[in-house]
């Protein structure tokens, strides 16, 4: 049938009758649909409020700089939990990477002066190498986080026909097999055991995800 992308036209309304999803408004016109996955990253929990149910987790700013080519300093990607820092160095030799610092609650995605010298200052305790290196840029995004940090993905169960893809904070190559997995739970009805632990009534079942991904270094 094809796919229609509309670029900045907001959703305003998802209807619901006898139970279950039966269409979206989207600007001025309704599409009528029993099925419907809203992946709105930051707005999940305003999508979730609209088709009336539950969505755990909050939107987050985070912010990322890249530092000038150099040569190979970083093997894995490193993170240290107790700077909440983060970081990697590409094929061609940029160090990119963020740091999470408490700043003024606020939704633009201009850079911030402060976060990006508190974000030097970890990458400096971790790599006191980069002391020379110059900011080549840096950048701000809005993301939605789950208490568990793993993402929310398949049915919810308050609403036959909503399918939920959200919680998108640290994994967004996982969304091609996200997408597989859900086209797969809407189309065939069959829920992938990869997609089950992700469930987005986890948390009333007390099952979160431990996340075994994460690369973490420690320097004493």
């Amino acid at each position: 049938r094809g796919v229609s992308i509309r670029y900045r036209t907001e959703v305003s309304a998802i209807d619901r009758s006898a139970g279950r999803v039966t269409g979206v408004r989207v600007g001025e016109q309704r599409i009528a649909t029993d099925t419907l996955v809203p992946a709105g990253g930051a707005e999940s929990n305003r999508l979730a409020q609209l088709a009336g149910v539950p969505l755990d987790g909050y939107p987050m700013r985070l912010e990322a700089m890249a530092l000038e080519p150099m040569r190979p300093l970083i093997g894995p990607a490193v993170a240290l939990l107790d700077r909440l820092c983060y970081m990697h160095q590409t094929a061609r030799g940029e160090v990119v990477g963020g740091a999470e610092v408490a700043e003024r609650p606020q939704n633009t995605l201009n850079a911030d002066v402060p976060v990006m010298a508190a974000t030097a200052k970890a990458y400096l305790e971790m790599f006191p190498q980069l002391g020379r290196a110059r900011i080549l840029r840096q950048w701000a995004g809005l993301v939605h986080i789950s208490k568990d940090f793993g993402p929310l993905l398949g049915a919810h169960n308050a609403l036959p026909g909503l399918f939920i893809s959200a919680g998108w904070c640290y994994g967004h190559a996982g969304a091609p097999a996200a997408g597989e997995f859900l086209a797969k739970a809407i189309v065939k009805g069959v829920v992938d055991e990869r997609m089950r632990p992700f469930a987005v009534d986890r948390f009333e079942r007390n099952q979160a995800v431990v996340e075994p991904g994460i690369v973490l270094s420690h320097f004493e």
